[in-house]
């Protein structure tokens, strides 16, 4: 039961077997397990919420390796409802889900909230490139307080069929780095890309036709922004025909943002040849692409990724997560001080003249000339 606990954020529980969960065999013991076992998802949102049997598993990668750890629950017909309806992200946001993310992400022992930050400004600069809905909870396991969570959408068919209103049936999905068995087509556009001449009217109108070049272009600003370096694997290209077949890219995961100045380094940098650069790297040489990118990225650091945006983003995430805070530090470790250092050097690094250093990072990688300069740039550069 969790009765009087006084939380300022929605509640979610979880009721589940102890020993399927926790056990010698259980999935939190062993949680490289792909196994899900039956359980109960409920939450508690004011005087709304849902209640609905479901089924668990791990979710995650190194996160697994934390004390903290990632769940995922799927919703299907063995276990009564195949959908979740509920309008979790509120009423303009997609209203069904067959699946749901209760992660904690690598960022939770610092600001708790970096990824939401990054995927929340995402979501702002609009659909050309797809970022996860978030909401903040408070986690019980079988009535045990397990600390603050983050409610997110996860990546599967259903959740870009709502976004984009098209059919599910019609989304296909390839996860990054891309084989041979599961991105064939993608692998092969990639190589091709590496070895095109972009300037050649004939091979820039067939990768231009393959690969949604604004979806592109707002992948690399979002990634060059939050200086994420765990870029190459944490990435999703998806296509649908209903949306013109061309390739378009999901933003998420970035608990690895805004912890060293690599601003463009992972979509541009020569020194790496990861795959997602068959396209960022080659496509840059095109001049049609080149100008979109300059003229979206002056756009974007004016609206969206201006200062005074993102750090009032900060602080509302600052303020959501503060009272719940002292708890979580002392259900995981730290300090409610060490948080308000970390969340500190989020505004740091914002306000240490971080823009300046994008423009900068990419006049390294691309060579701007003084006209770009000063037409796209000149209010950080002067």
């Amino acid at each position: 039961y969790i009765i009087n606990e006084n939380h300022t954020l929605p509640v979610a529980s979880i009721a589940v077997d102890p020993g399927a969960m926790f056990g010698g065999g259980g999935i939190h013991t062993n949680y490289r397990s792909e196994n899900e076992i039956p359980c109960n998802l409920t939450l508690y949102e004011g005087e709304s919420g849902f209640t609905i049997d479901c089924g668990i598993k791990m979710f995650g990668h190194m996160g697994l390796k934390n004390p903290k750890k990632s769940f995922k629950v799927n919703f299907r017909g063995r276990y009564g409802e195949d959908m979740l309806q509920y309008p979790l992200y509120g009423e303009d946001a997609p209203q069904y889900y067959d699946s749901l993310v209760v992660r904690s992400g690598q960022d939770y022992p610092l600001s708790i909230f970096r990824d939401e930050l990054f995927t929340s400004l995402a979501r702002d600069a609009g659909s050309n490139t797809l970022a996860q809905e978030d909401k903040h909870c408070i986690l019980y396991i079988n009535g045990e307080y397990w600390g603050i969570y983050c409610l997110k959408e996860a990546y599967c068919e259903t959740m870009i069929a709502n976004h984009y209103g098209i059919s599910q049936d019609t989304v296909e999905i390839v996860q990054a780095p891309v084989d041979n068995e599961y991105g064939t087509e993608i692998l092969e556009l990639i190589g091709y890309a590496w070895d095109a001449d972009m300037n050649d009217p004939e091979d820039w109108e067939y990768l231009s036709s393959q690969v949604d070049v604004d979806s592109l272009i707002d992948w690399m600003i979002m990634e060059a922004y939050s200086t994420n370096t765990d870029t190459q694997q944490n990435l999703r290209y998806f296509r649908s025909p209903e949306l013109g077949n061309k390739w378009m890219l999901a933003y998420y995961d970035i608990d690895w943002g805004w912890h060293y100045n690599s601003q463009f380094s992972h979509v541009l940098s020569p020194s790496y040849k990861w795959q997602h650069m068959g396209l960022t790297k080659n496509f840059m040489e095109n001049k049609e692409f080149r100008q979109r990118f300059l003229t979206r990225l002056s756009e974007l650091l004016e609206t969206v990724l201006s200062d005074e945006n993102v750090l009032a983003r900060i602080e509302y995430y600052e303020a959501l997560l503060d009272p719940e805070v002292p708890r979580e530090r002392q259900r995981w470790g730290s300090s409610y001080e060490a948080w308000q250092g970390r969340v500190q050097e989020l505004k740091d690094f914002l306000e240490n003249g971080h823009l300046k250093k994008m423009i900068t990072k990419l006049d390294q990688f691309i060579d701007l000339t003084q006209d770009e300069k000063n037409t796209y740039f000149g209010r950080w550069l002067n």
